[in-house]
């Protein structure tokens, strides 16, 4: 199992996100799964981003660099292949050019409110979106979110 597993982790692009549940093994034995992931963030193959949800670390010239920020929240923007989230914020204000700074904390709209939480260091707020959100409109509602925040 841990060959299969190391075979699958060689296959993944770096600065790919992913969740122990991905793995076909894991409905056999979850925890053995997860034992073996664990094995690979202390050996420095992966990297922990929160309970859960592993990384595969992508390497540039100067050292790890950070995941996208799409990557750390995929599994929060779309549930069962719908739209229900977008990202928002100063990752929009730095998307449109309005702004240089780097967000520490990232925003996403969503039509239900959620508690806030934090997945490695990233704080992850939500903020109520009345709109319906689709994958046509979310330039829109990315554009409509700058103007309410200025």
């Amino acid at each position: 199992m841990t060959n299969a597993i190391k075979n699958r982790i060689k296959l993944i692009l770096p600065g790919y996100i992913f969740a122990a549940n991905e793995f076909e093994e894991t409905a056999k034995s979850p925890t053995v799964v997860s034992r073996i992931l664990n094995e690979f963030v202390e050996e420095g193959v992966l990297r922990k981003l929160s309970k859960g949800r592993f990384l595969k670390p992508k390497i540039g010239k100067f050292g790890e660099l950070p995941p996208d920020d799409y990557e750390v929240v995929k599994d929060l923007l779309s549930q069962r292949g719908k739209q229900i989230g977008y990202i928002t914020g100063y990752t929009a204000f730095n998307e449109l050019g309005l702004t240089t700074q780097v967000p520490f904390a990232l925003q996403i709209g969503t039509y239900n409110e959620k508690k806030r939480l934090q997945r490695g260091a990233y704080k992850i707020r939500f903020i109520k979106q009345r709109n319906t959100i689709t994958k046509d409109n979310i330039p829109l509602l990315k554009l409509l979110d700058c103007l309410r925040f200025f």
